[in-house]
This record gives C-alpha cells, structure tokens and sequence, in this order.
C-alpha cells in the first residue's frame, strides 16, 4: 500500500508525546485520490493493457521526471520501503521508483521527487531507481546509494551505484553488470567500499507478463557480493561467490582493521525466501516441481562473513545468533565501522504468510567501539488484533542476560521499519528526554480517516499500561500509544 510516515514528538519536560502521520502523495495517490478509486495493481497482478497504458500516460505528463524508471509501468512509486534524513532532507524509498522529498514538519508535506539539487537529469529518473535502504557514512557525510535495472533495454542486468555528497548533490556513479536480474533490497558499506549482495532472487519478465509469480528463487543456486572501491569504476568490482542464501537487510559492514585487504559483513541471512509471496521457490538440482511458494519458510538469522577481495573468497560463514529476526538498526555514527552492538526485530514462531514479530534481540559482536548503546532505541510496533500501535523506548544499554531480548507479551506485533534508530548521546540519566522522530508505516491505510490533513493525538503516559505490550523483565524508559 501507499506510504505513510508518522512522527513522535517527545517532551521531556512534561512526559507527554504528540503524535502525527501523513501519506506520502506521490503521483499515483494523488491520481487514484482524484479519481477516487483504485487505478493501478501490483507487481503481482496481470498487466492489462488499460493499466500499462494509464502508466503509459502518466509517465508522458510528467515526462521531464518520472517517479519510476522505464520498466516499472503498471504499479505506482508507493514510497513505502524506507525513511531515510540526509542533507536536511527526509526522503521516503521505494526501490522500483525514485525517492519522494518530505517536509520535516509537523505536516510532513510532499515535496515531489528529489532532484538532489538539480544534480539528476530527465534521463536519469528514466533509466534509474533509488534502493530502498541507502547508507550514510558518518565520517564523509555521504549517502552511498544503488539502483537495479530488471528489464535492460541491452539485454544486461546492472545495478548503479551512487554518492549523494554531503551537501546533497550526486557527486558519482557507476554501472556495473550483474549475471541475472537479482532483487538487491540493501547494500553494505565500509569506510571505503560498497558491498553489493546479488542473491538468487531473479526477476522473470516472460512470468510477469503471464500474470505468473515474477520472480524466481533457486534454493541450489549461488549468492555472490560484489566488493566496489567507495568511488570505484565499473572494472574495479570484485565478485566473491557464496554459499546459497538471501539476505534482505544488512546490519553493518566494515575492513578489518588487522588486514585491510579483508571486508567483515553482518547480514540477516535465510536459505530461501518467496518475497512475500512473489517468487516461485524450487531447487535446481532435483526435480522441476521440487518446491512452491506456499512450502518456503522465511526465517532470516544474524550471519557474519569474512571476505579477501584481492582472493575473491569467503574466508568464513557462520550464523553467530540462533534466534531468527530481520529488520536490523544500529547507532548510526558506526555504520561502515568496527562495530560491537546491533539490534533486530525477533520472528514470532511459529511462522505466519505475513511474518510478526515478538521480541527486540541486542546482538553482541564484540570487540568493537565503547558507547555505541548509549542512548535509546525507538519501536514503533503496530498492535495486529487491537488495531493499535505504541512507540516503546527501550534503555540501549540494557543487557538481557539470557540473550532471548526484550520479549513482547502478544505475538501479533508487527514491526514496522528500518527507520527506527539508535539516537546516540541521549543514554541512561542524560537528560535529554526532547527528540522527534519520524516513522514509516508501510500498510496505513486504514489508519487514516482523512488523508487531507496530520492525525494529532496528545498521550499521557500512564494511559492504558494494563495492556502493556512490553515485558518488563529489562526496562522500559517509557511508553506511549499512538
């Protein structure tokens, strides 16, 4: 569904929080707003002509900066994968589509597609796509980004990586051919590469024009990374081959400062995936209907590798957390660096066609920074069964001592993004109790009455703590529903 972005604002002062959201208006919501009804169907969905031809025309009005490359015609940009805040600007993701500039204010308007300062020209939006989860270096200040062409008009699939510098201009890019048209939902950086993750996960055009699943998942089918110097060109990729597995998110990369020649990544690995439903799953090494979509278990698990890029090898693979969980987040004045602490969002068991959660897992990676967990981490977590969501703030610092995280008392959680974030320098008895905090919610539909306008809600804090969705086993610094 289309995106909408909420926002927490926390006042220390009183212990109350206000609370807004809004739909990101993106061409095809105004469209289908205007037309009052739905005008567009999914990826998933037949392409009737009525529909490629109504894409078709959108993207003829507004020919000089479509919000969509070429080959994405018949579902809309949803801007629903991700909140990113770079440069001074809050921009909402989508991976098929352009990121969406949002105004930070309280009635997070819609701003339109973001030019990056003029810095990205027509046949740029035309030819290419934003990820959904760009990284931004906290040392340069700049967001590292890519892009996936799954139908090249050469009949080669490549990924463009990007920089967006610090002042919020393109500064560089660089194509690089793939061998299959993978989904690549993350990317990975260190302080000075990009790690590409080229799973099998591979897009079938002749499926999606026979309104089949699109996409195909081979469990017997090597995973590859691609290592790229930070500026590097297109011949100065490295493709290192792997074990099979999908990995959808990242939780940090960076060189191994013992021999500069090695790249430590932490990925939330699965051996198979459906995409949520649009992939076909099989093995390629037994017999042609040796699996379905319907028989895939989605249960990804924290995965370290190490890899020489001069050898082009895996020099080790390990699964280091035996609890199953995704969505990761990590202070992010440590992303790209040596790094001891991440956080991720538990898999409730046993496993749903959409997945829930029902735990927050404080990963341990040793041997990194001192002070990477002081301050706090944000939840938004939407209540399934009551029709209800909460913000949790949880102490960084806290420590479970049975490694099982803090544990949720209902298993209809649903967690809702990877903007949730450590904000670093507020720790335990700092003081500093004041932030703001924007929030992606990637199914609101329903949540909204009224699309026209911010939903304001004032909370005091003592409301409603019976149904507490937290265990109080680790500490809560506060709670408030939204």
């Amino acid at each position: 569904g289309c995106g909408m972005v909420h926002y927490v604002r926390l006042r220390g002062k009183d212990n109350s929080a206000a609370y807004g959201c809004r739909f990101v208006r993106t061409r095809g919501f105004e469209e289908e707003q205007a037309a009052g009804k739905r005008l567009y169907v999914s990826i998933r969905d037949p392409p009737l002509p009525i529909e490629i031809l109504r894409g078709l025309v959108s993207k003829a009005k507004n020919w000089a900066r479509p919000d969509a490359p070429y080959w994405v015609i018949q579902q809309p940009n949803f801007a629903n994968n991700g909140l990113t805040y770079h440069a001074g600007r809050l921009l909402a993701t989508y991976e098929a589509g352009s990121a969406y500039q949002l105004d930070v204010s309280p009635e997070l308007a819609t701003l339109g597609v973001c030019t990056f300062g003029d810095s990205l020209g027509t046949g740029d939006f035309w030819a290419e796509n934003f990820t959904a989860h760009p990284k931004i270096c906290p040392i340069t200040g700049e967001m590292i980004y890519i892009g996936y062409n799954l139908v090249p008009l050469d009949g080669t699939p490549c990924v463009t990586v990007g920089i967006v510098d610090a002042a919020g201009r393109v500064c560089h890019r660089t194509t690089v051919a793939t061998s299959r048209a993978s989904m690549q939902h993350d990317v990975a950086i260190t302080t000075t590469r990009t790690i590409l993750l080229d799973g099998p996960l591979v897009f079938s055009l002749e499926k999606s024009m026979a309104a089949e699943n699109p996409f195909d998942f081979d469990r017997d089918a090597r995973s590859r990374f691609g290592v790229l110097p930070r500026r590097g060109s297109t011949e100065e990729i490295v493709w290192i081959e792997a074990d099979p597995g999908f990995s959808f998110h990242v939780l940090n990369a960076w060189d191994d400062p013992e021999n500069p020649d090695q790249v430590v990544l932490f990925t939330y690995r699965m051996l198979e995936t459906s995409a949520l439903g649009m992939a076909d799953v099989f093995s390629s090494l037994e017999a042609p209907d040796s699996g379905s979509t319907t028989d895939c278990e989605e249960k990804a698990r924290l995965h370290r590798v190490v890899l020489n890029v001069p050898e082009a090898r895996v020099l080790e693979s390990e699964t280091v957390c035996d609890i199953y969980s995704d969505f990761p987040c990590m202070n992010p004045n440590y992303v790209g660096r040596h790094t001891r602490y991440g956080w991720s969002a538990g898999i409730s068991m046993p496993l749903t066609s959409i997945p829930t959660f029902d735990a927050i897992l404080k990963h341990d990676l040793s041997n990194g920074q001192t002070g990477e967990d002081d301050g706090h981490v944000l939840v938004m977590t939407h209540i399934i069964n009551e029709d209800r969501a909460e913000l949790l703030i949880l102490d960084a610092q806290d420590d479970p001592s049975d490694n099982d995280g803090w544990t949720l008392q209902k298993k209809s959680g649903f967690f809702q993004s990877k903007a949730d974030r450590v904000l670093g320098g507020g720790g335990s008895g700092s003081g500093k109790t004041d932030w703001g905090v924007a929030h992606l919610h990637e199914q609101a539909a329903e949540l909204a009455k009224n699309p026209e306008h911010s939903h304001q809600v004032d909370d005091e804090s003592g409301a409603g703590s019976s149904t507490a969705l937290l265990c109080a086993r680790r500490g809560i610094t506060q709670r408030f529903y939204v």
